[in-house]
């Protein structure tokens, strides 16, 4: 009988705790600490004859207890808002603070609040300056789910090719693009910019064959790892909020960074720096300063060590 009656009491307490999870926020945790009192109650009235006993359920109820009052904290917490999500994310993305952008759109993509093409191009863009490049292609794609002939769109998928050194590929989008939007001179730069890297991955096809030395065997003096050196190579920086792309000339350079000559650049853009030989390295840049000459400041963010190392081998020629 004495089981049976137990046994009652607990079914009771879990019906109790069903019940308050239907109460007001304020109320919950009131109510849970009653609910407590009334528990331990019942522990006395069942176990007061087993000192032990008693004590090892107020241990597991008292523990039991506090992780239902977490529980019951965060269900009070505030659902986000849709709208303040998205509003919050094209902020963001105005601000050029991309990371954050791409944390409310993620949040709002799993309330699946992010419905129009124009918000899968934000998404996708703020991937392509942090270089995640699988997810850029994603949300490209999502947004001509929505508008099959959206440029924007288009050319993000470019631009992904473009960086994994899919040259053919990017150039068929890019015409494709064109086709679309003939008077829009970012396309056509890409384009220009895509023909020329066929063209001399073509041409030197040969040349780019033979090997290149190897870092490894460098002498102790150039191990030195940012050493800026004078150059003459040229850069094409991409603004996406202006869908225009700059041709920048590359002054000094190193792994880390470069200085170029005085433009209009953003303070943080994705760029092609070209190397010569059919070498090119695709990556992120943040505007750092301006020299008294006019010149600007380039930190490179996040260059993997491949092409930093590609840098190196080709200010030593």
């Amino acid at each position: 009988m004495g089981d049976s009656n137990k046994q009652f009491k607990f079914i009771g307490g879990v019906n109790e705790m069903l019940r308050l999870a239907n109460l007001g926020a304020m109320d919950r945790l009131a109510v849970v600490e009653s609910f407590r009192e009334a528990w331990r109650k019942s522990v006395i009235e069942s176990y007061g004859h087993q000192p032990e006993k008693m004590e090892e359920y107020f241990l597991q109820g008292d523990s039991a207890f506090q992780q239902l009052g977490k529980v019951f904290k965060l269900l009070s917490l505030p659902t986000p808002d849709r709208n303040q999500l998205l509003q919050e994310a094209e902020q963001t993305y105005r601000q050029k603070e991309f990371q954050k952008t791409v944390d409310f759109l993620t949040v709002a993509e799993r309330q699946n609040a992010v419905s129009s093409a124009e918000q899968w191009i934000i998404y996708g863009t703020a991937h392509f300056h942090l270089g995640n490049l699988d997810e850029v292609q994603r949300c490209a794609e999502s947004a001509l789910k929505i508008s099959a002939e959206n440029v924007k769109a288009m050319v993000l998928i470019g631009l992904v090719a473009l960086g994994r050194k899919q040259f053919t590929k990017a150039k068929e989008v890019f015409e494709l693009a064109k086709k679309l939007r003939p008077d829009s001179p970012t396309i056509v730069r890409y384009l220009e910019t895509t023909e020329s890297k066929i063209q001399v991955s073509n041409r030197t096809s040969a040349s780019l064959s033979k090997a290149e030395p190897d870092p490894r065997q460098e002498k102790p003096e150039e191990k030195r790892r940012w050493v800026r050196r004078p150059c003459n190579f040229q850069m094409t920086i991409n603004d996406f909020d202006q869908m225009t792309a700059l041709s920048a000339k590359v002054r000094s350079l190193s792994g880390g960074g470069c200085l170029i000559d005085n433009l209009p650049v953003p303070e943080v853009f994705s760029f092609s720096l070209d190397l010569g030989r059919g070498k090119s390295i695709q990556g992120t840049g943040k505007k750092i300063y301006t020299n008294p000459d006019h010149q600007i400041g380039i930190q490179f963010e996040a260059l993997n060590p491949e092409d930093q190392d590609l840098i190196k081998r080709k200010l030593m020629v």
